[in-house]
């Protein structure tokens, strides 16, 4: 005889987002099976006594999953929750190339001229700028911007917001310098280059506070509209920038 019957997470509203430092808009839409594990993941290295801020190698929990049907059966099935999160839609530019095996999660923003190359995955509310390339295998968290004219190199694992015009790379990405060969390809004149190779050495090598590095930059370069864009872009995140 068929019995119907299913498993329940208890408890699944109950998932402390502060102490995992996580949003708790992103916390509604995390699957109640990620919200266990991220608790299991943090047991598990608490019973071992071992602290990855203090364990001088890299701390790996890996687990196996299935298809995530959360947001297809629960979210997307469930007319109050458009309400409530702000809607399920995601909207691409023009002229945009996308490559196979892409992903783009929901509410995402895409906008013009950018290249997502092969299995690049872009996670729930993530926004693209302009001319922006991505590269094969890079994985971007959920609410992260990425800036116009940024660069991030293969296999990246993006968890804050690019600045414009930035290139990072790594896992996790960490900043490296600007998009040198991009500008140069779209036409930016040799000043600008040059003011934006200064800026980024304000920003990311002098040991400045955000606050005082964006201080100086707007003080030293008021006229120069690459380097405000880069100002906005750092001002307008939410997530912090990737260091």
């Amino acid at each position: 005889a068929y019995v119907r019957g299913c498993m329940y997470l208890d408890d699944a509203d109950r998932f402390d987002a502060a102490f995992f430092d996580v949003n708790p808009r992103e916390a509604e839409l995390t699957d109640p099976q990620q919200r266990l594990f991220l608790e299991c993941a943090w047991e598990a290295l608490d019973d071992a006594a071992c602290d990855p801020g203090r364990y001088p190698g890299r701390i790996g929990v890996f687990a196996g999953a299935g298809l995530d049907g959360y947001l297809l059966y629960h979210l997307a099935a469930a007319p109050d929750a458009h309400d409530a999160l702000g809607g399920i839609a995601t909207t691409i530019g023009n002229d945009n190339l996308i490559m196979s095996y892409v992903h783009v999660g929901h509410d995402c923003v895409v906008g013009n001229h950018t290249i997502l190359v092969n299995n690049c995955a872009l996670a729930g509310h993530v926004k693209v700028g302009d001319w922006a390339i991505l590269s094969g295998y890079t994985l971007v968290h959920q609410f992260c911007q990425i800036g116009p004219h940024s660069f991030s190199g293969m296999g990246s694992a993006i968890g804050k917001d690019v600045p414009a015009f930035v290139t990072v790379s790594g896992a996790p990405a960490e900043a490296k310098t600007i998009n040198l060969e991009g500008l140069r390809r779209r036409g930016f004149s040799a000043d600008a280059i040059s003011q934006l190779r200064r800026s980024f050495k304000i920003l990311y090598r002098q040991g400045l506070t955000l606050e005082m590095a964006l201080q100086r930059l707007e003080t030293m370069f008021e006229r120069a509209p690459e380097v405000q864009m880069l100002i906005d872009s750092v001002r307008a995140s939410e997530r912090g920038i990737v260091r």
